[in-house]
């Protein structure tokens, strides 16, 4: 009996000696790997240049976040919708040569221009437009189609 119990024992300390070294081959190994064409001086040298490189990449990350920051700011007050509309408000005028465009932001504010021409003249006008609405000044029917193109626009 007694002699089974130490049969046992040895098995288990066997067991476990195996997987001890199959955990160090798998440490050793990857040791191997990380270490392979550095000299033991070297690898201090080696691990300081690579903590520079890692803060110098830790403040370049920090800078485009606060790029990023100002984008996110500045967008929705950017151009973003654009509506055209040509037209020809004269019988005597050959062609679609007049035209409204309508350049707004996110949130429908910009500007809607206008261009009539005739034989004579080409006359443009500028004219605020506040949350997709016209404000002091009165929108033609072709002013107001360009706002709805740009409106139609998914921003």
């Amino acid at each position: 009996m007694r002699e089974e119990y130490l049969l046992i024992v040895a098995g288990a300390i066997f067991l476990w000696l195996i997987s001890l070294t199959f955990l160090w081959w798998k440490v050793y190994s990857h040791y191997q790997k990380l270490t392979k064409n550095v000299n033991a001086g070297d690898l201090k040298k080696l691990l300081e240049e690579h903590l520079v490189k890692l803060k110098l990449t830790s403040d370049k990350v920090e800078e485009l976040t606060k790029r990023c920051d100002i984008f996110d700011e500045k967008i929705p007050r950017s151009i973003q919708k654009v509506g055209l509309i040509r037209c020809n408000p004269y019988q005597d005028v050959g062609g679609d040569q007049s035209f409204s465009l309508a350049l707004l932001d996110k949130n429908g504010d910009g500007v809607v221009v206008s261009a009539l021409h005739n034989r004579e003249a080409t006359r443009m006008y500028a004219k605020p437009v506040v949350k997709g609405k016209e404000g002091k000044y009165t929108f033609s029917q072709e002013e107001k189609s360009a706002i709805e193109v740009a409106d139609k626009i998914i921003s």
